[in-house]
């Protein structure tokens, strides 16, 4: 099921599953995934597992992954409180325990699948999940982010900024390997030239080996190596002459 969440996404929801642990709930909720996502953002995840009740033991999670924060840190502090408060708590889950998503974290996990294919992205990450909390507008996690100024517009305009970045990255990876493409065939072109200058006959290989034979030029008895060093390809040489 998270095969399309990047690894900062799957540990948001591993996040969020020990969260609904200690509190004992029998689903994971959109309040559990929030405060995954608060936690995870601020890159609080390896305080909170110090602090877990007597005899739980931590899931393995994996380490933080370097990004800029997207909640403020006083926001953060103030929605850490709030949701806290608005989750029921009962007696911890043990973490081997299997706990479902409720129906309503399972519509937001397929609107942030929804947003990961608008903007064509390759992972589902915390902004898709955020600005699919924020889709229902009604909801009262929606309205709590909204009241510190946490929109969907606000989120949506934060992942186009991100495509455009993307976008700008792949087209200076494409420019780069378009002009070594360029370079390289160059290259070869020169070494070819100079390989038959020096009485070789020379054929490249849509596998990327070079084939080179002598010439029947009676001068040519060895081959120029110095000529065959020059090649960074693989080379498949034949000694024998043509006939």
């Amino acid at each position: 099921m998270f095969d399309a969440f990047s690894m900062r996404g799957i540990q948001v929801v591993a996040e969020a599953r020990l969260r609904a642990g200690q509190r004992g709930a029998n689903m994971i909720d959109v309040g559990d995934l929030l405060l995954g996502m608060i936690i995870e953002d601020q890159g609080m995840m390896g305080k909170l597992l110090s602090n877990l009740p007597e005899g739980q033991e931590p899931t393995r999670i994996l380490p933080p992954s370097p990004h800029i924060p997207f909640f403020p840190a006083e926001t953060a502090g103030q929605l850490l409180t709030k949701i806290e408060n608005l989750l029921p708590q009962s007696e911890p889950i043990a973490q081997t325990v299997d706990v479902p998503l409720s129906p309503e974290l399972q519509r937001v996990f397929e609107g942030a699948e929804d947003l990961r294919n608008m903007f064509h992205h390759e992972l589902i990450k915390p902004l898709h999940l955020l600005a699919a909390v924020l889709t229902d507008a009604s909801s009262q996690y929606a309205k709590l982010l909204q009241e510190v100024a946490i929109t969907k517009e606000e989120v949506l305009k934060k992942l186009r900024l991100k495509l455009d970045e993307e976008q700008r990255q792949l087209s200076h990876e494409l420019a780069k390997a378009i002009n070594d493409a360029l370079r390289e065939s160059k290259r070869v072109a020169e070494v070819a030239s100079k390989a038959r200058a020096a009485g070789l006959d020379i054929a490249l290989h849509l596998n990327g080996t070079i084939k080179i034979t002598r010439s029947a030029f009676p001068e040519n008895k060895v081959p120029d190596r110095s000529v065959l060093e020059s090649l960074l390809l693989a080379t498949d040489f034949d000694e024998s002459p043509k006939s």
